[in-house]
């Protein structure tokens, strides 16, 4: 299953989610590497799930900043990959600077829930998961 990226989260084969409109600095290369990811993941040898996070976010100060979107791809040895991805209302203004790096408006995350509503869901998701960011 996918979703929209302002529609409820779900879980699903991992595949690259539809856009409403691109963003700022989407580069056609990047999304065949992407898309490539869950063949590559497909090789490998896992004893637990290993979770990819991705975070977007107000800025950097982990004291004052909010996460805006939370992207997690899943790989575990008893199914494929999963995909999910959640924008949030960070409850705070996106600042210029970080409207320009990811793209995301006040107005695109205005009426979605905040961090702490689907913060249970990710909980579970990445239960008994290695974890790796970037």
């Amino acid at each position: 299953m996918t979703r929209s990226p302002t529609g409820p989260a779900t879980f699903g084969p991992a595949r690259d989610p539809p856009r409403d409109r691109p963003r700022r600095g989407d580069d056609p290369s990047s999304t065949r590497e992407i898309s490539a990811m869950p063949f590559a993941f497909c090789h490998l040898v896992l004893g637990r799930p290993l979770a990819v996070v991705d975070l977007e976010t107000t800025g950097v100060d982990a004291r004052r900043d909010r996460i805006i979107e939370v992207g997690i791809l899943k790989v575990a040895p008893d199914h494929g990959p999963i995909r999910y991805r959640r924008l949030v209302n960070p409850g705070i203004p996106i600042p210029p600077a970080a409207h320009a790096i990811h793209g995301i408006a006040d107005e695109d995350v205005a009426d979605l829930p905040r961090f702490r509503v689907i913060a249970p869901q990710l909980a579970r998701l990445l239960a008994g998961a290695d974890l790796a960011g970037f």
